[in-house]
């Protein structure tokens, strides 16, 4: 799956890290405009245009006058197929949940890499976009398949595969997973472990085994993704039984 260029609004009023990350992202191939605070967004000829066609969104919270919220909850009503990302020093759980309830698709604490940003955004344009080529496809659409956890059973057009019991913990995980992205430290959790460095090649391992099924029954070769230092993703469509 090959990257995609991304049209991005990015909403920060830092200005030595909003011009470093633009200019990050536009060396990475995607188209990107920053505003300062989030009434430039909706002002003016040439904001609308850009927003009217916006992929991705990256808001920081604190803003001068309307917070990143505020604005969040706006591009969600106004703009409910576009991805949002938020990028905020403010990273308590409570923090978190308001983000996710205002809209947000991927909540990511400063400082963050761009190298972290930049997989983030690779992950969430997939799903804004969908498969970058007709891999996964069929005639009514993308792969959906169907799993149990009380049977632990997963079905897809090519047929039906058992799963082991952290196998189907790890598959319903992805299926309540904003844009299907796991963080590693949500698969340490999931597993039992303490997240560290190390815990990559048992994430690997599992994460394996449950791409193998999942192909046996008829996904695509690239059903779950190694997103680089963030974790993984699933890529085709799940539903539970």
């Amino acid at each position: 799956m090959s990257l995609q260029s991304l049209n991005i609004v990015m909403v920060e009023d830092n200005e030595v890290l909003r011009t470093l990350t633009m200019d990050y992202l536009e060396s990475r191939g995607h188209r990107v405009v920053g505003f300062t605070t989030a009434e430039e967004v909706s002002t003016g000829d040439r904001e609308r245009r850009t927003s009217a066609h916006a992929d991705i969104y990256l808001l920081d919270v604190n803003l001068p006058g309307e917070d990143g919220l505020s604005l969040a909850r706006r591009i969600r009503t106004q703009q409910p197929g576009a991805g949002i990302i938020m990028m905020t020093a403010r990273t308590t759980e409570f923090d978190k949940v308001q983000g996710y309830e205002v809209g947000a698709d991927i909540y990511l604490p400063k400082p963050c890499s761009l190298e972290q940003l930049n997989a983030a955004i690779g992950a969430l344009g997939r799903r804004v976009h969908g498969p970058a080529s007709e891999e996964g496809a069929t005639a009514n659409g993308p792969t959906t398949l169907t799993f149990s956890l009380k049977t632990l059973a997963v079905e897809g057009p090519a047929g039906v595969a058992e799963l082991t019991g952290t196998e189907g913990r790890l598959l319903d995980a992805f299926c309540q997973a904003d844009s299907g992205l796991l963080s590693y430290e949500a698969l340490a959790k999931l597993l039992g472990r303490v997240y560290s460095f190390k815990d990559w090649q048992v994430f690997a391992v599992n994460v394996t085994r449950l791409r193998k099924k999942l192909i046996e029954v008829g996904a695509p070769e690239r059903c779950l993704v190694s997103v680089r230092s963030v974790g993984y993703q699933c890529c085709i469509r799940l539903t539970r039984s």
